[in-house]
């Protein structure tokens, strides 16, 4: 009789090893309880310790960067959110979470033509199209295109039924 030998492999492996993962645990646990700043650090060293691993073709689940990207939204570090969400998708994405982080880190930064764009993506994908047309009129508002801003509050408000978020944006509206 002869002896096989199997050796199983868990699917994070590809990306980690059991140190690192157990860091990467940890940090999701402090996302999840709304510790970004811990969360941000435990992240920084997945992303050290295992960067020559990490792929776009990973899955998202296990992708420190996208996991990052949204601490650093949280952080308000929007300059490094947008490199760690470059880092998990491509400009056609139709991961609606990502486009919608790019989108805020987008706006914070003032870059709105940008910002539009993607709520234009988000929008083409249906998503939650009344808080998606209202950022899009936000960023409409700041660029003074005051014309498009108010068509896409009140397509929002009509959707929604809810107006007073965008009150006092509305007082210039006709």
């Amino acid at each position: 009789m002869s002896c096989v030998n199997i050796e199983v492999t868990k699917k994070y492996q590809l990306y980690f090893d059991d140190s690192t993962y157990h860091i990467f645990q940890k940090a999701l646990n402090a996302y999840n309880d709304k510790k970004f700043p811990l969360s941000d650090s435990l992240l920084s060293i997945v992303i050290e310790n295992s960067k020559d691993k990490l792929s776009l073709s990973m899955p998202i689940y296990f992708n420190p960067y996208y996991y990052r990207g949204h601490t650093d939204v949280e952080l308000k570090k929007y300059d490094q959110a947008l490199i760690d969400f470059d880092k998990v998708t491509t400009d056609t994405t139709t991961v609606t979470d990502i486009i919608v982080g790019r989108h805020l880190a987008f706006k914070m930064l003032g870059q709105f033509d940008t910002a539009i764009s993607l709520c234009n993506r988000l929008l083409s994908l249906k998503v939650d199209s009344p808080i998606i047309l209202s950022q899009r009129g936000l960023c409409y508002y700041q660029l003074n295109k005051l014309d498009k801003a108010c068509d896409d509050f009140k397509m929002s408000v009509k959707l929604s039924g809810d107006s007073s978020f965008l009150k006092p944006y509305m007082k210039n509206c006709k």
